[in-house]
């Protein structure tokens, strides 16, 4: 009869509920962005998808708001190498030390 009590008596766990996509997916496509900086499509192309999946996420109080927001960064990162490095390549082409 002890045990029945104690088991009424603590409260029930609570598992997060909720849609974690579009939190995994801006984190995944943002590593992805970085890693892959230099194929320009593929970096650019996940890199804004990563920061509109995580936008969404943290503005809609999704749960995963830590994944969300390392996809924005991954996603802003990786643009950001890509665009750095072109410029670089550019300046290297402009003065014939490239290519």
């Amino acid at each position: 009869m002890d045990e029945m009590n104690q088991n009424h008596n603590q409260m029930p766990s609570q598992q997060p509920s909720g849609d974690y996509g579009l939190s995994i997916a801006s984190m995944v496509l943002g590593v992805i962005s970085i890693v892959l900086y230099c194929l320009p499509g593929v970096c650019f192309l996940c890199g804004i998808i990563s920061i509109v999946f995580g936008g969404i996420s943290v503005a809609g109080k999704k749960p995963g708001k830590g994944m969300a927001v390392a996809g924005l960064v991954c996603g802003i990162v990786g643009i950001s190498f890509f665009i750095l490095f072109r410029i670089i390549e550019v300046s290297l082409k402009h003065f014939d030390y490239l290519f």
